[in-house]
């Protein structure tokens, strides 16, 4: 097909960056209703996507998870989830968008492509009355009563760099540096689109057929044509389930593709990709409960992970909680115990157990299925940035970062003395560590707007604390402790996903199943704040598990009959408590 070499649509206002007609913008300087539709589509279908190991798709192996036959797999590009949003009676009418941000990309060659393929298809009656017939085999009528055409699509796929690179495949890093900083326009032709669903047809939706008949429907429009930038993602329909593991093996093992997306008939969807291993350094480590120990012994119940920049900060990873043996649970605990520093930054564990941080001294090798960058509602994976000086973590700020699907343990990457740690055996030990940990390990396999170097980090101000009540009661007979505090951020001027002020509640008894249990109220109202102190006392909406029995006026259980361990209060917040507070809760700060 001879494609027109010229641009289209391009709208005459100011976007984020632009390179002649082709520009990268907010979506709402677009269309404002299709970011919408992109983020319910990625939501709903991340919501219901399993990754799994490539392992469970092996028949000879252990793990091996038998699928009922009648699969649909398609291939798992390496680039960007994008959305083909088109409507003739828009300006500009196409448009790709992503999520979560809300970029959009307009005037791609792909999108000429595009355009090109719809008006071909919609003069061509054969092929028109093919995709009619088809539609209305699934009782879906596009067209009543209507001038056959296609006006408007959804169509959702991957967009990738098609670009040859010695022993790797191009990477989502390589499309983005591509879009959003082309050197000349020929660049932006080495931009390919797989579509893998259709979403809408003239506004209606297609989304309650199958999936086999909607990648039929992508069939009829797009055919594979190999000369062309945009086409059907790569799949095979009606797969027996025992040959899942060898599609796996021909396009991941064989032809390094990212991984295959398993679809079955009951409408379930899992995502296969290789084992991945990546280097970190040992930032901390949380102990077992003295009643799960291992034959009495103090061992560990997960490591705490971190990257380092090139500038020498860190930036935490991950959690390790599997993977080890019974032996390295107990070695890891007597090799770190000694090396405890201060920390201004605490972490907790799923229990809520506070990690013991220590020297950055150790690296570890961990596997991971999935590396991501946001979570099924499209917002950004926060991790905390942090310096270690003088025997002593400190906090830079949090910054936008990475979360590892199933991080374990693999192996010490560090030299330990074997005869103190006999289970800790090293696997080539790599020395300094900053060649280990690099963030660049990061980098390299995923794009992340997040700084390179801690410098880049703008220093946000110190926290200031307003309020303060800290109860050490017995509940039950047992020694537990109450806090309360309400802070004020000081960052939101400078950075908006901060809330103004945080109320935060902890509740701590050794003696249940998990120990610490905290709540976290942001608010960016300090009157709300305080008044969010008299539903922690009270909970309405559970009163067992409030400070204070507003019915009989008294205190529950008399768990808070003395009067508190500690109490501050700031001068600036001493009258709002008097008007905000309700009566009663107020009078048990004055006992």
């Amino acid at each position: 097909m001879e494609i027109e070499n010229k641009i289209v649509g391009a709208p005459e206002r100011a976007f984020d960056n632009n390179f002649g007609n082709y520009w990268v913008g907010k979506v709402q300087s677009a269309n404002k209703g299709i970011i919408t539709i992109a983020n319910d589509y990625k939501k709903n279908q991340l919501k219901k996507m399993k990754a799994l190991n490539p392992r469970v798709l092996n028949p000879r192996s252990r793990k091996y998870i038998r699928f009922e036959d009648g699969l649909i797999i398609t291939v798992k590009k390496d680039g960007e989830f994008n959305l083909f949003y088109y409507d003739v009676n828009s300006e500009p009418f196409s448009i790709f968008v992503n999520t979560p941000n809300g970029r959009v990309k307009c005037n791609l060659p792909v999108s000429r492509e595009i355009h090109q393929i719809i008006e071909d298809f919609n003069t061509n009656r054969e092929k028109f009355e093919e995709l009619r017939l088809l539609l209305r085999s699934m009782q879906v009528d596009i067209f009543p009563g209507r001038v056959p055409t296609i006006a408007k699509l959804v169509l959702a796929g991957e967009l990738h760099a098609n670009i040859v690179k010695a022993n790797d495949r191009p990477r989502v890093s390589d499309f983005l540096k591509i879009s959003r900083t082309p050197e000349n326009f020929e660049e932006l032709e080495k931009i390919d689109y797989d579509i893998f669903d259709i979403l809408s047809i003239n506004d209606i939706s297609l989304q309650g057929v199958s999936y086999e008949f909607r990648l039929k429907i992508i069939d009829k429009l797009f055919p594979r044509i190999e000369e062309i930038r945009v086409k059907i993602i790569k799949y095979k329909p009606n797969v027996k389930g025992k040959k899942a593991h060898e599609i796996f093996n021909q396009w991941v093992e064989q032809e390094n593709q990212e991984g295959i997306i398993i679809h079955d008939k009951y409408n379930k969807v899992f995502k296969v990709k290789k084992v991945h291993t990546i280097d970190a350094v040992v930032i901390g480590f949380v102990e077992m409960l003295k009643e799960k120990r291992i034959r009495g012994h103090d061992s560990i119940s997960a490591l705490l992970t971190a990257l380092m920049r090139a500038d020498g900060s860190y930036q935490v990873l991950a959690i390790i909680g599997g993977g080890f043996s019974e032996e390295q649970r107990i070695d890891y605990y007597n090799l770190l115990k000694d090396d405890i520093v201060d920390s201004k930054y605490k972490e907790t564990n799923r229990e809520g157990r506070a990690f013991h941080f220590v020297k950055p001294k150790y690296v570890v090798e961990m596997r991971y299925l999935d590396m991501i960058t946001e979570n099924y509602e499209g917002l950004s994976k926060l991790k905390m940035a942090l310096e270690f000086r003088n025997d002593e973590w400190w906090i830079k700020r949090v910054v936008p970062f990475v979360a590892l699907i199933n991080p374990y343990h693999k192996m010490l990457r560090t030299e330990v003395d074997l005869d103190k740690y006999p289970s800790l055996e090293y696997a080539n030990p790599k020395t300094p560590i900053y060649e280990d940990v690099k963030i660049d390990q990061v980098f390299n396999v995923t794009y992340l707007e997040t700084p390179r170097s801690i410098a880049e980090i703008q220093e946000l101000p110190q926290s200031e604390t307003l309020f303060k009540i800290i109860y050490n009661v017995k509940w039950g007979g047992v020694e537990s402790a109450k806090k309360i505090l309400i802070w004020k951020t000081n960052k939101n001027e400078i950075d908006n996903t901060y809330p103004k002020f945080v109320v935060y509640y902890a509740d701590y008894n050794y003696l249940r199943s998990k120990p610490l249990e905290q709540q976290i109220y942001p608010f960016n109202s300090l009157n709300k704040a305080i008044r969010h102190l008299s539903f922690i006392y009270k909970r309405p909406d559970n009163p067992q598990k409030g400070f204070f029995d507003a019915k009989t006026q008294t205190t529950l259980k008399r768990s808070i009959l003395t009067p508190p361990h500690k109490l501050y209060v700031h001068d600036e917040i001493k009258e709002l408590l008097k008007q905000e507070l309700e009566p009663d809760v107020l009078n048990l700060y004055r006992h």
